[in-house]
């Protein structure tokens, strides 16, 4: 019996010490997938953390599109930022932080759930991922602007649809939205092109061309900026669509419906209250001194 221990012992000490690393190799791949499991649902508390304990309701806009959102001073500002100031925080109570970034950047923020809300039109791929209101916050329907002194006026006056633009001169900015979206091909190609609204409207003043129809609103706004709001004149048409912006919520947000439902509500008030009208009117109209009576 001792002979064959001693001649079996290194065989069998080889095939216990096997066992044992294979035994403990195993409990140790097991508590390592339990550490790595862990881990996962660490990684993901703090989305939910962030999504239970945020208590900011944060809106994102386009930094550059004056006057309905702008950055100044570092400081998101505009129509649309001041009318949600007005319903959200004003009428409603809320907490909110506005924040202007580049458009796509804006609406990327809140497809990803890092912001809760922005203020635009309810296209099909937003609609997918956020909640629109039924009535929108802001409206700018289309003009025509002409030089106060042109020639022409009297038949500038009558235009009230694309036909009657053909027998003026146009002129319009490079990368313009609205007339490409608009205008017919011939007229698109009689269009005289320059490189910016400041410059539309300059041209205009002096006579250079006829007459410019885009975004009644911003067009004001620039033409106030510009100090030509007395050598232009300016009037709505019913030519091509209005722009309008929707207020709409991410659908992961907690309270999206009841949100969506709150503002359509204060929406209604606020704009029979006139209070719209007047944020828009700040924006546009010429600020002149008033000099007392002598």
């Amino acid at each position: 019996m001792k002979k064959w221990f001693f001649e079996y012992r290194i065989p069998l000490q080889i095939v216990f010490i096997s066992l044992a690393f294979v035994f403990f190799s195993t409990q140790l791949f097991s508590q390592d997938i339990v550490q790595k499991e862990d881990q996962v649902m660490q990684m993901g508390e703090p989305d939910n953390m962030q999504e239970d304990f945020r208590s900011t309701f944060i809106i994102t806009y386009n930094d550059n599109l004056a006057p309905l959102s702008y950055v100044q001073d570092g400081e998101i500002k505009g129509i649309l930022v001041d009318i949600m100031q007005l319903i959200l925080v004003e009428r409603l109570g809320k907490e909110v932080e506005h924040r202007g970034y580049s458009w796509k950047r804006a609406q990327f923020m809140v497809k990803t759930e890092n912001a809760d809300a922005f203020c635009t039109s309810p296209s099909s791929v937003r609609k997918r991922y956020a909640r629109f209101t039924s009535i929108p916050v802001f409206v700018s329907s289309p003009a025509i602007f002409s030089g106060i002194n042109n020639p022409r006026k009297s038949g500038i006056e009558t235009i009230g649809s694309i036909d009657g633009v053909r027998a003026f001169s146009l002129v319009d900015y490079l990368g313009s939205p609205w007339a490409r979206n608009t205008l017919p091909k011939d007229i698109l190609d009689t269009m005289h092109w320059v490189g910016s609204l400041d410059t539309v409207l300059r041209m205009l003043a002096i006579n250079r061309y006829d007459i410019y129809i885009g975004d009644g609103i911003i067009g004001k706004y620039t033409l106030m900026n510009l100090g030509l709001a007395d050598d232009i004149f300016t009037r709505t048409v019913t030519i091509g669509k209005s722009s309008q912006y929707y207020f709409a919520v991410r659908k992961t947000h907690p309270e999206a419906q009841d949100i969506v439902k709150e503002v359509e509500h204060s929406l209604k008030e606020v704009s029979g209250e006139g209070l719209i009208e007047r944020i828009i009117q700040g924006y546009i109209t010429p600020q002149r001194t008033v000099y007392p009576s002598q």
